[in-house]
Parts: C-alpha cells; structure tokens; sequence
C-alpha cells in the first residue's frame, strides 16, 4: 500500500481503485478531498449543524459499503453527492422539524436592520425548507453549491430536463411565497 502522501497525489478514480483493494488510506484520502463540501451541502439541505454532521457522516459509511458498486470511479464526486441527497430526502420531514424547533426560540435583541435581515434570512430559509424534498435539493445544488444542471442531473441521477422541471417550480413556489419580501 501507499503512504497518504502519495495518495493525496493520485485522481479519485485511483483512489477509488486502491479503495477497492483494501486501502483504508485511499479512502481518508477520498473523505479529507469531500469532507466540507459534502458537510456545506449536507448543511445547506437541513440547516441544522447536527443532522448535517450526522449525515455526511453516513454518507461516507454508505459511500464505502457501496464503492463496489460504483460503476464509473471518474464520478466519484457526483456519486457521493448522490448518496448525500438520498439519505437528505430521506430524513427530510426529521430534518425541517428539527431546523424549526432550533429556530424558535431566538432573537436577541438588536438594531433594527438587524432584525429585519435576520427576518428575511428566516423567512427565505423557511420558505426553502418548505418545498418538496427534491425540490429543495436541486435549489442547494444550484443556487447554493452552484453546480451546473447537468452536475446536478447527474448527482440526482435523473434527466437534465428533471432538474429544469424541479427548478422550475421551486422558483414559482419561492417566487408565491416571498412576493411580500420581493415587492
């Protein structure tokens, strides 16, 4: 086996074949190049530190059970995210239930843009948590993330067409539901 050092080196389709022959290193390696990203979308999905801690972990969990099955090791990346989005979907209603519990109690006192910044966030977060779960997954993916919708297709793993679809509408559910913000 190779030492991490040189394993930082390799792409992820090496690291994946090492992966496959045993190498725990390789995969560290896997986990160190995805940790925050997996973590900053996992976050961005559930809005909670807890559930997205807890979920990028299982993602890595689910990932290295799985990684015999993954048929093109090139798309390692969007694989991992794929696995991420459904366990998200997944523990969706446990997520937005937690996020709101954590939310209600708060609100320190402060300047009065504060609150009213603080006011909105809390209500463009809010109105994003309500969309259906694949909905709110192709918004963290595009907006948040900033992948293309072909990355995003590709992670979900449905058509390009799908995500255009699913944006589509949570951009009109957005739009009904922050028009008192927007006007």
């Amino acid at each position: 086996m190779q030492d991490t050092c040189c394993e930082r080196q390799l792409n992820d389709s090496e690291l994946v074949a090492l992966t496959r022959k045993g190498s725990m290193n390789a995969f560290d390696t896997l986990v160190e190049r995805y940790r925050k990203s997996i973590y900053r979308m996992a976050r961005g999905m559930t809005q909670s530190h807890d559930a997205a801690d807890d979920l990028s972990q299982e993602t890595f969990v689910q990932a290295y059970k799985q990684i015999r099955q993954l048929q093109n090791p090139e798309s390692f990346g969007p694989w991992l995210r794929k696995i991420l989005v459904n366990l998200c979907i997944k523990q969706s209603k446990k997520v937005a239930l937690a996020w709101l519990e954590e939310h209600e109690v708060e609100s320190p006192e402060s300047p009065s843009a504060d609150a009213e910044r603080s006011m909105v966030r809390d209500t463009v977060r809010n109105a994003i948590m309500d969309l259906d779960p694949a909905e709110r997954a192709v918004v963290q993916l595009f907006y948040i993330e900033g992948l293309k919708q072909t990355e995003i297709a590709d992670a979900l793993g449905c058509p390009v067409g799908t995500v255009w679809s699913r944006l589509n509408s949570a951009r009109g559910k957005l739009r009904g539901r922050l028009a008192d913000l927007i006007s």
